[in-house]
């Protein structure tokens, strides 16, 4: 496995998402997220324990809501800025792992900022879930290792912040077999659709070796 941290230097490569440096101090790193005019998701694969407000507050200038969605009650959360008395209405808690979506006003990046955390453990429920994937999993390289890993899962989408469209690939129980597939990385942001809830990762299912393949 790729080990991330090395003396006051962390990279990152993710995909679409930019590498990071780090300084003398217990920031040791970031992880940057280009967003574009419209609707563009975010991440916080760094350690990080924040607010939506101070989220807003920090990028007013480029965003005029933000969203989570609550995967226990498929339901959204979310906050906007109100320009006549010039404050964000509403709040929530951000923290490690979570996913954000931004509708954004103007291009820019957007950047998690923080120590590489412990890994992250993801309850999954029946339904929709958004989950990034951990800064610990560069073994991570495709959709269907995902999906076969977690197992249960129906369908995998991916969001492009750019082109505001998306991609999936769907498993066929039927043949037993992932039709499409899609690369993936450190800090990626996908949505899942699973069939059960599960943890993940589960340490006890990978050790039992418990896992879905696809032919």
């Amino acid at each position: 496995m790729k080990k991330f941290i090395l003396p006051l230097l962390l990279i990152l490569t993710v995909g679409m998402l930019a590498a990071v440096e780090s300084e003398p101090s217990e920031v040791v790193g970031y992880v940057k997220y280009p967003i574009y005019n419209g609707y563009s998701y975010v991440a916080q694969p760094m350690d990080i324990t924040t607010t939506a407000q101070a989220i807003g507050i920090e990028n007013q200038t480029i965003i005029s809501h933000i969203y989570k969605y609550n995967s226990q009650t498929q339901g959204w959360e979310s906050i906007e800025y109100d320009p006549e008395f010039e404050e964000w209405l509403g709040n929530f808690n951000v923290n490690t792992g979570d996913v954000l979506l931004f509708n954004c006003i103007a291009n820019d990046s957007y950047y998690s900022i923080g120590n590489v955390p412990d890994p992250i453990t993801y309850q999954i429920y029946q339904g929709f879930n958004y989950i990034t994937i951990p800064l610990n999993r560069s073994d991570l390289v495709s959709a269907q290792t995902l999906g076969n890993e977690i197992g249960n899962i129906q369908i995998i989408y991916r969001f492009n912040n750019q082109t505001h469209g998306w991609e999936s690939i769907e498993y066929d129980p039927e043949f037993e077999e992932w039709i499409g597939d899609m690369n993936i990385s450190i800090g990626d942001i996908v949505l899942l659709k699973s069939t059960s809830s599960t943890i993940w990762p589960n340490l006890i299912k990978n050790n039992n070796s418990q896992l879905r393949t696809s032919k």
